[in-house]
């Protein structure tokens, strides 16, 4: 049997809302869980730091501001969107390294950010993109992998986070509106689990 097994150690660089605390926990929480789904979708598997990415040889995985850290470590930009604010569930089309790890023309994930990596650090491919972000993730074999998204996000926690940006004036009703009509998309939060997955072990296994 393969030894689906791994030790991931989970940079938390921001506290959710606190209705989101109270119905999913911590990110950390959130990815415990996520990633113990993911699990199940592998073959054989059951559902049992300061970031240094230029010189840990372990592979990296981040996620929105964990995306824009190693984008910004490794030399790439990090900037404000000249698209603006992404909210809500968000079509991302894929290119050509996207759907080779991937296997699918594009995917569908819930997105909450203003800031974007506007120009890719060398190494590393770009994914895909959207219509307001051209850099949805990052992918170097073995190495890193990295999504602008929140594949750990749910329809229930999107709602939260949408009203209370919007009761403090972060959205305007406009932007508010516009996540809602989005919120209860089907998303790839399951698939991108097993992919995360997928990646540690082969990485753990290629280092054995």
């Amino acid at each position: 049997m393969a030894n689906n097994k791994f030790r991931l150690a989970v940079l938390e660089c921001d506290v959710p809302f606190p209705g989101v605390v109270e119905l999913r926990g911590s990110y950390g929480d959130m990815f415990r869980d996520l990633l113990a789904e993911g699990m199940r979708g592998l073959p054989g598997a059951d559902a049992q730091t300061e970031l240094v990415v230029t010189k840990w040889d372990v592979p990296v995985v981040g996620i929105c501001f964990g995306h824009q850290i190693i984008a910004r470590t490794l030399g790439g930009r990090v900037e404000v969107s000249p698209g603006g604010w992404e909210n809500s569930v968000t079509r991302i089309d894929l290119n050509a390294t996207g759907q080779q790890f991937f296997g699918v023309p594009s995917i569908h994930m819930h997105q909450t950010h203003r800031d974007a990596v506007t120009v890719l650090p060398p190494g590393v491919d770009s994914i895909g993109g959207s219509a307001r972000c051209g850099v949805h993730g990052m992918y170097r074999p073995g190495r890193i992998l990295s999504f602008q998204g929140h594949p750990e996000f749910d329809e229930e926690t999107m709602t939260l986070i949408l009203k209370g940006r919007y009761s403090i004036g972060v959205f305007s009703e406009d932007m508010y509106r516009d996540g809602m009509s989005r919120v209860a998309w089907p998303h790839c939060g399951k698939m991108l689990a097993t992919k995360v997955c997928g990646f540690l072990l082969d990485a753990k296994r290629a280092a054995s």
